[in-house]
């Protein structure tokens, strides 16, 4: 400023290179300063702005902004429309960093269940070591005692097998051999300790596969299993919920909490609802992060036959999220369908149902998001079962009531497996798969020779005759698409001979229904059946099913048991019933 009064005063003056150099480089600074102020002022706008749009004040009308923008659009001027995209870039960049935070949630909601499921694991290894080094101090104690002894000499005569529970001590070992008098006690390891050798020995089922069908139901969170009646399904199903409410090593809460649905008692889906209330899985409050870490629901629906149980999974699959921890249904009850209730439940559960042959389908929608374990009879461990019990229960009476080994015996009980087995082979030829049956039908088989033929006739008059017949008829009646006219004749054909025979046939589906009988009858009963002559001939003819034909032309299945038994070959997978190996 001095310099440039200076000059007005002295226009003439001239003003030598280095004043000039001086003087411009005070004005570049002047113009610098300038340009400072100027972007400070800009960005102290763009914060202002900013800070609008995040908290919705862009609409105010004191706005001087929103009145600007308000002006230009009347005079249809673009100005200021270069904020517009910043505006949509900040909300962009918003939207998108919510969407991270709910998936870093996410994700260490399944990284905390996956640490908690291997600090199981630790604990349980860290256990089996424990008792691993408890039972080595013991049998070495053991050992001392015998070398101790060594002079007593002892003959045991008879071995008694004593099933039972572990005892309640610290840290039982898994199998305790006490000598008492003549007997040895042989003690195993049960679920009261999470254990599974007292299951392995009950059910005939190895303890590595019970293990790994427990950790499958613990991996996937809804897992279904189907199969054939009388395989012992709801009991084995039961003790292994036993199981998995057992605390684990570490902690003295269960491992699951288990909540049973029973659908032979459970008939509608307003008593499901009431049972998920009773438990409190179903609340009228959302879950808390706490409350879904602290508790592990595990739904157990045994043998669902009825449509409440469809429904119930229907809406415990089919429920809205609210948060990463709890989900929402609304529903309304039958006697008043106006007022409506919003119940909450976990996000994460699991559920394992079961259902019989007859009746798994996977046609509904919400059945294909079960991972299915099929209990098929002709595959291991089913189908030696059967030998196995019988064998078991057998040495159990003769060492108890001190028999000698009965050959008569052992024969009969070899056909009575082996007509299980020929029974379920000659259905599923037939086609008659829901028509299955498991070995547990023939676990109260009795030990007297005598008593085992009148036992399996009525087994078989009273249960499997009905069965086949009336599945066979059902079977007959549904609709066919290509070849039912042929089927029909063929089978109304069969009724007017059985008819002009005299036997009584009212449908030709019940002429079919007799024919299955007969060949089952014929394949499974007849063939090597312990009794001979006479007698084996009036003994089959008592059986439902052993002829087709009546009046004077009768032909029962007896006259043709032979030839059939020289052309049908013996399937290899049937052993002697004395060479089983027990595991």
């Amino acid at each position: 400023m001095l310099t440039s009064q200076w000059l007005d005063r002295n226009p003439k003056y001239e003003l030598k290179k280095d004043e000039l150099i001086q003087l411009l480089g005070r004005f570049e600074a002047e113009l610098q300063a300038k340009d400072i102020a100027l972007a400070a002022l800009k960005s102290e706008k763009v914060k202002t702005l900013l800070s609008n749009a995040r908290f919705g004040r862009l609409s105010c009308q004191t706005d001087p902004y929103a009145a600007l923008l308000r002006d230009s659009e009347l005079v249809k001027e673009d100005v200021l429309n270069e904020q517009i995209p910043m505006k949509n870039a900040y909300e962009t960049q918003l939207v998108q960093l919510e969407e991270l935070i709910i998936q870093q949630r996410k994700q260490v909601h399944a990284l905390k269940f996956a640490l908690d499921d291997a600090q199981q694991k630790y604990a349980l290894l860290v256990q089996e070591l424990e008792n691993e080094k408890k039972e080595k101090v013991r049998l070495q104690a053991f050992q001392n005692q015998l070398l101790i002894t060594q002079e007593e000499k002892f003959q045991l005569r008879l071995t008694k097998w004593h099933y039972q529970d572990s005892p309640n001590d610290e840290s039982p070992i898994p199998y305790t051999a006490a000598h008492e008098q003549d007997t040895i006690t042989i003690q195993l390891k049960g679920i009261q300790i999470n254990a599974t050798d007292s299951l392995a020995y009950h059910y005939f089922i190895p303890s590595q596969n019970l293990k790994n069908f427990i950790r499958y139901i613990e991996q996937n969170p809804y897992v279904g299993v189907y199969g054939a009646a009388y395989l012992q399904k709801k009991s084995l199903f039961e003790d292994l919920m036993r199981y998995l409410e057992r605390p684990m090593a570490f902690s003295s809460g269960p491992k699951f909490q288990v909540i049973r649905f029973e659908f032979e008692s459970v008939t509608s889906l307003d008593d499901c609802i009431d049972e998920l209330v009773e438990h409190n899985f179903f609340r009228t409050h959302q879950w808390s992060n706490e409350q879904q870490s602290s508790t592990k629901y595990l739904l157990y629906f045994a043998n669902i036959q009825n449509n409440g149980g469809t429904d119930i999974l229907n809406l415990l699959l089919n429920g809205e999220s609210i948060s990463d921890t709890c989900q929402q249904i609304s529903y309304s009850r039958e006697e008043d369908s106006k007022s409506t209730t919003i119940y909450y439940f976990p996000s994460i559960f699991h559920i394992f149902i079961t259902m019989s042959k007859r009746t798994w389908s996977t046609e509904n929608e919400v059945y294909k998001k079960f991972k299915w374990i099929p209990f098929k009879i002709d595959s291991v461990p089913w189908n030696g079962l059967l030998k196995r019990q019988l064998w078991r229960r057998m040495i159990d009476i003769n060492i108890r009531e001190n028999r000698s080994i009965n050959n008569e015996l052992i024969k009969t009980l070899q056909w009575i497996t082996n007509v299980w087995q020929r029974y379920n082979e000659c259905l599923q030829k037939l086609s008659l798969q829901d028509a299955l049956l498991g070995p547990a039908l023939f676990f109260d088989c009795p030990m007297e020779r005598e008593a085992i033929f009148d036992w399996l006739q009525t087994k078989w008059n009273t249960i499997v005759a009905p069965l086949v017949r009336e599945l066979s008829m059902n079977k007959c009646a549904q609709p066919k698409s290509k070849g039912s006219t042929s089927a029909t004749a063929a089978a109304t054909a069969i009724a007017s001979s059985l008819r002009a025979n005299s036997l009584e046939i009212s449908t030709p589906y019940e002429s079919v229904a007799c024919t299955a009988l007969y060949v089952l009858l014929h394949r499974a009963v007849s063939r090597d059946c312990p009794l001979t002559g006479q007698e084996r001939e009036q003994y089959l003819l008592n059986f439902v099913g052993s002829r087709l034909e009546g009046g004077g032309g009768s032909s029962s299945m007896i006259s043709s048991a032979a030839s059939s038994r020289a052309s049908t070959p013996q399937p290899s997978n049937y052993c002697d019933f004395v060479s089983i190996q027990l595991e």
